[in-house]
């Protein structure tokens, strides 16, 4: 299963260009795909992050029915973690592979690998 990774501030410049648009009524009603530069499986993901933090990391499994049970009992105790948990099951359960080089070209987004982000991520000063 491919997922395409698009990062909070991608999205939120696509959003955020999509809003000044002119109503010319062509973007009426249209739905839209938001997704990142290239399509990886959680293998890729996994082996991302181990080659920028430079070391090995283990891939752990979960099964999706372990998110839909997990939702069900803690939107009871915490609705955010319950939908935090809803949003995991959707994840685990769908294929992803939006192409989003199409939206960002409209808007003049910049689309940034998931290596990109995360290599800049960890170039930043520990939190205090």
């Amino acid at each position: 299963m491919g997922i395409y990774q698009p990062f909070v501030n991608q999205m939120a410049i696509q959003i955020r260009t999509s809003l000044g648009e002119p109503e010319t009524g062509e973007s009426e009603n249209l739905v839209d795909n938001l997704g990142g530069p290239e399509i990886l499986s959680w293998h890729d993901v996994v082996a991302i992050f181990s080659r920028v933090l430079g070391r090995p990391l283990k891939m752990v499994h979960t099964p999706a029915k372990v998110y839909r049970v997990a939702a069900d009992v803690l939107e009871a105790l915490s609705p955010p973690a319950g939908n935090l948990m809803a949003m995991s099951w959707v994840a685990s359960m769908s294929d992803t592979a939006f192409d989003g080089k199409p939206l960002a070209e409209r808007f003049g987004v910049k689309l940034t690998t998931a290596e990109e982000f995360l290599r800049a991520k960890a170039a930043l000063p520990p939190e205090a």
